[in-house]
């Protein structure tokens, strides 16, 4: 948050996250016995890897039949609601 205005100020832009790598992650063996999968509206905003990590994480989830909870979460300052909305429709 900036002390003087109060403003929330995002710091994600060129974070270790937002350069994530999304073939580095194996879905199948992280979801391995898995019954829920958690995610938030915050990842698939934040550049091209995460956004497809995110995916991934969700396609993997639908086939191995494990349980997505989505904390929509939405930041405007990070993006377009209506945008976010469009990844989040089947």
């Amino acid at each position: 948050m900036h002390v003087t205005s109060g403003a929330v100020h995002y710091q994600r832009k060129n974070s270790a996250f937002a350069r994530l790598d999304a073939d580095g992650l194996a879905w199948s063996d992280l979801l391995s016995g898995a019954g829920w999968l958690h995610l938030t509206g915050i990842t698939p905003l934040l550049g091209d890897g995460p956004l497809r990590a995110w995916q991934d994480a969700m396609e993997c989830a639908a086939r191995e039949g494990v349980r997505v909870i989505l904390d929509v979460n939405h930041r405007p300052a990070l993006g377009d609601f209506a945008y976010l909305w469009s990844l989040i429709l089947p």
